[in-house]
């Protein structure tokens, strides 16, 4: 795929990948849709998407996925979960933690439905517009504040043991 230079949108929905490093050297690369795969980690750390501006990875298993600030012009982020829960067996999207170690200040839309978040913090998304964070486990927001430009957040039926 790397071969692919003028290659601006892949839209590899509802197959069953596992693995798109392939792509992930494609640098120019605007929007990449790969929901209802298999792709269980993913490490960005090492890529070369300079202007990639959406990721869907909806209806995933990922349990990982590292490296996102290293994309700064990052918009539109992807990884919920709407996917039917089938014979009592949930092959989802599973997030236990997001993290960015740096700011990833273009970032306006953030979707983490349907994971098993137990935290979030909001200070390296300052200029997000609208945040689902709806059925996780989340016990803790940090950093809210730092969402000035935040109009819409929905944090509905956390699964929360204890507050």
């Amino acid at each position: 795929m790397s071969t692919l230079h003028h290659l601006r949108e892949l839209d590899a929905t509802n197959n069953q990948i596992v693995n798109i490093s392939g792509v992930l050297h494609s640098g120019c690369l605007i929007r990449i849709k790969a929901g209802r795969n298999e792709i269980r980690t993913l490490h960005f750390e090492d890529t070369n998407l300079q202007r990639l501006e959406e990721l869907d990875l909806s209806d995933n298993i990922i349990e990982e996925i590292t490296g996102l600030e290293t994309h700064p012009r990052l918009c539109v982020l992807n990884l919920s979960n709407f996917m039917q829960i089938l014979a009592d067996r949930i092959d989802t999207n599973r997030l236990r933690r997001f993290i960015l170690k740096k700011m990833v200040s273009r970032m306006r839309v953030l979707k983490l439905a349907n994971n098993q978040l137990k935290t979030f913090d909001g200070r390296y998304v300052p200029h997000l517009r609208s945040l689902v964070l709806d059925n996780n486990k989340i016990s803790k927001f940090s950093n809210l504040h730092e969402l000035k430009s935040l109009e819409s957040f929905s944090s509905c039926a956390q699964r929360v043991d204890n507050l």
